[in-house]
């Protein structure tokens, strides 16, 4: 008795195993090749690469607790909006470099009709590369005034 399913399982249709394996040692050699020679180069480009990517984190991270800490100081019960500015441009002398850092302003808003002191930094984040310029972004965080 024999099942047939449509299938026809001749000589012809099996495919060629010998040469799929050949091509997969010819490509596993190239690559250990192409490793050896250019490894290192890759490896300093993936390096400078994540390098890149944490100086920008870090640079936003600071500009963003700066902004934060300044309107949270400036919305105190004795303070005043100057001195909220004046604490986010010294938080970020502190944490990054000042020629990043285009401008820190600040104003007195309203959220829900409650008064908020808002501080934004303006600020540019380093290029990737020499040839590429550099990106600006702006950050504004806000706090509610206490009242005494």
């Amino acid at each position: 008795m024999t099942h047939n399913k449509g299938f026809s399982l001749d000589q012809s249709a099996r495919g060629d195993v010998p040469g799929w394996v050949l091509i997969t040692l010819m490509t596993a050699g190239l690559v250990v090749v192409i490793w050896a020679v250019a490894g290192p180069a890759l490896s300093g480009v993936f390096e400078s690469a994540i390098e890149r990517v944490a100086v920008i984190a870090h640079v936003r991270t600071i500009v963003i607790d700066s902004a934060i800490a300044g309107a949270a100081f400036g919305s105190l019960a004795d303070s005043t909006l100057a001195a909220g500015i004046t604490r986010t441009e010294q938080l970020l002398n502190i944490g990054i470099a000042s020629d990043l850092i285009d401008s820190v302003s600040g104003r007195v808003g309203s959220v829900g009709g409650r008064p908020v002191t808002v501080v934004t930094v303006a600020y540019r984040v380093p290029a990737f590369a020499l040839w590429v310029p550099a990106v600006s972004d702006t950050v504004s965080a806000r706090a509610f005034v206490e009242q005494p």
